[in-house]
């Protein structure tokens, strides 16, 4: 399930993982350049601990009240 254009909800057997993604570009030894998909998996026993952290870790780095309110009404609207 995707949460927005850099975080995704997956699922193991046992957890339900928030999962960072973004595309990247690695230089190899040849010189010759390869995209890839760069992964971060946080890992929860529940979904509702993932969605806490997916909300914590989309306020991190607001500069004002204002744009914590619109972040968090653009969240809830989704």
């Amino acid at each position: 399930m995707e949460l927005n254009n850099n975080y995704r909800i997956v699922y193991d057997t046992n957890n339900v993982i928030l999962q960072y993604h973004e595309k990247r570009v690695r230089e190899k030894k040849d010189g010759s350049k390869e995209e890839y998909e760069f992964t971060d998996d946080y890992f929860y026993p529940t979904l509702k601990q993932a969605m806490k952290s997916f909300v914590n870790k989309s306020l991190k780095g607001a500069n004002s009240i204002d744009e914590l309110v619109k972040r968090i009404e653009k969240l809830e609207s989704k």
